[in-house]
């Protein structure tokens, strides 16, 4: 995968919101679920991903852009849940005391390095994609957001769902490389029909480009 400085040629960047996606404690957080249960992240990935959104967060607000924070939660009994009973048969079950990313709970909040601030936005998803059954399209279309910058989330599974299912929508994709899980997963060339693909320095390259421009 090319991890170089060319530039981002994706149209209405200058109008992208950043889209972070399941970036929560129970797939990130060394104590959460997917660490203590399912392999989790290495350390060196955890941080590497955690150091780019948190850039790439400073640099939106920075700059203004809209900010958008995804996450999941279900209730107990999960039938707020929207995805098949198949997939989630994929992995093992967990012990009945444990809670993965269930209402009220630490392991469905964001984790703090990331955590929504002020008038940021927040979405609750119940399914892999966050365009479903929700008001992020809506949300989108009325501050004019043409593309999404879009990181965090499990490379094969939310951040692709996400990916598909928003361009059908019609909106432009930038999937940050080293901001999702995991870092430079083989699987993201697949997105190639739907999204640009990038590195954190190119996309801050963009951002400084539009600010020096606008002064």
């Amino acid at each position: 995968m090319d991890s170089g400085q060319t530039a981002i040629t994706t149209p209405g960047i200058d109008s992208a919101a950043l889209l972070i996606v399941d970036m929560m404690n129970d797939h990130i957080h060394p104590d959460g679920v997917a660490a203590r249960y399912f392999g989790g992240l290495s350390d060196s990935d955890r941080a590497l991903i955690i150091a780019n959104n948190q850039r790439l967060l400073e640099a939106a607000r920075a700059s203004a852009r809209p900010i958008i924070h995804i996450r999941n939660e279900y209730r107990c009994d999960g039938l707020d849940c929207g995805t098949t009973e198949a997939r989630v048969r994929q992995r093992e079950p967990l012990p009945p005391e444990v809670p993965h990313k269930i209402i009220d709970t630490w392991g469905a909040q964001i984790i703090d390095e990331l955590a929504p601030v002020g008038d940021e936005i927040l979405i609750v998803k119940k399914n892999q994609s966050a365009f479903w059954f929700n008001p992020l399209d809506q949300m989108l279309r009325k501050l004019g957001v043409q593309t999404c910058i879009t990181t965090g989330g499990a490379a094969g599974g939310c951040l692709n769902d996400t990916v598909r299912e928003g361009s059908g929508h019609g909106y432009e994709f930038v999937v940050i490389v080293d901001a999702v899980y995991k870092p430079f997963h083989p699987i993201l060339p697949s997105l190639q029909p739907y999204a640009e693909l990038a590195t954190t320095d190119q996309v801050l390259a963009t951002f400084n480009s539009d600010s020096s421009q606008e002064t």
